[in-house]
């Protein structure tokens, strides 16, 4: 729950605050390079909702946390 917990902390509070002072971003620019990442978890919501019910929800708990590893991954390059 801890590791969830920093997950979330860390895409939702850190990220946008990353984007202007490390990156040089102007508030515009930031916010449509994290926007891409709210548009999928919009359209991720009603396909989730449906596997609930068919999947077990660890494995789908345990592919969101992958996906996240990877996606923060992507920040060493930075």
């Amino acid at each position: 729950m801890v590791i969830l917990g920093m997950v979330l902390f860390g895409t939702t509070v850190l990220l946008p605050g990353i984007h202007p002072k490390l990156l040089g971003y102007p508030a515009v620019l930031a916010g449509e390079a994290l926007a891409g990442g709210g548009l999928m978890m919009m359209l991720m919501m009603p396909i989730s909702g449906q596997l609930t019910g068919k999947v077990d929800p660890r494995v789908l708990m345990a592919g969101g946390f992958l996906a996240t590893a990877l996606a923060c991954t992507t920040w060493r390059r930075i």
